[in-house]
């Protein structure tokens, strides 16, 4: 398993051996340590690396490529907001199931409420008080209002 380090974020360190006890979904995957404590984690696959005498001339860039064109990544949380003060575009946090919080990323408004936006919908009504919530949902409405007074 490939676990980030916190002094460099892009740096792989496998740690293992661990099993696999139980598919979530097709691309992640609960896997408990050997040596006690024996806690079971969850990962994404593309943090899974299965144990085999020889790579078998599989190079890890290929395997990445694969893993990344299948896609299957599934958002476990929302974490925060904030403003691009240059393109004027507002962004979430997002962790992703299975990876490590130093591997969350920053996603606009408008490609998250395409790809999941019950679970956009839900953060919003969850921190309706929140300013920044508040101001990113009134800057969403102004463009479809806009549209709305051409049609008339």
């Amino acid at each position: 398993m490939r676990g980030a380090s916190l002094a460099n974020k892009l740096a792989i360190k496998w740690q293992g051996p661990k099993r696999i006890v139980r598919a979530v979904t097709a691309s992640i995957f609960e896997v408990e340590g050997l040596n006690p404590p024996q806690r079971i984690t969850t990962h994404h696959v593309s943090r899974i690396r299965l144990y085999a005498e020889a790579d078998r001339e599989v190079t890890e860039d290929l395997l990445q490529y694969a893993l990344h064109s299948q896609g299957g990544h599934c958002v476990e949380a929302f974490r925060g907001l904030r403003l691009n003060s240059s393109t004027r575009q507002w962004a979430v946090e997002v962790k992703w199931l299975g990876l490590d919080e130093l591997e969350n990323t920053w996603d606009s408004y408008s490609s998250l409420s395409a790809d999941v936006p019950v679970l956009l919908e839900r953060y919003c009504e969850a921190h309706h008080d929140n300013p920044d919530v508040v101001a990113m949902l009134e800057a969403q409405a102004r463009p479809r209002q806009r549209q709305r007074r051409r049609r008339h």
